[in-house]
């Protein structure tokens, strides 16, 4: 996979994370992480006055309900949707 590349992500990934961490089994590599980043290599970040779009809008997701309720899903999809209102 190269660095920008995107691709969906399965359903299950956190609890075939969590699984696979508590069996012994985790491998490290790069299926076992997810990056969250504010903008692909062909598009811009762009800032407020609060600081950045992104970080704002984790943030806010990440302060939304217990840490232990969220999923990579759940955080993704609230970003994707913070995207589009921002335009």
């Amino acid at each position: 996979m190269r660095f920008g590349q995107t691709y969906a992500l399965p359903e299950d990934v956190d609890r075939s994370l969590l699984n696979r961490l508590f069996s012994g089994n985790l491998i490290l590599g790069p299926f076992t992480h997810v990056l969250l980043a504010a903008c692909s290599e062909q598009e811009r970040a762009f800032e407020g006055d609060e600081g950045g779009y992104f970080t704002e809008s984790l943030l806010e997701v990440l302060r939304s309900r217990p840490i232990r309720e969220l999923t990579y899903a759940d955080i993704i999809h609230y970003l994707q949707m913070k995207k589009s209102a921002f335009g």
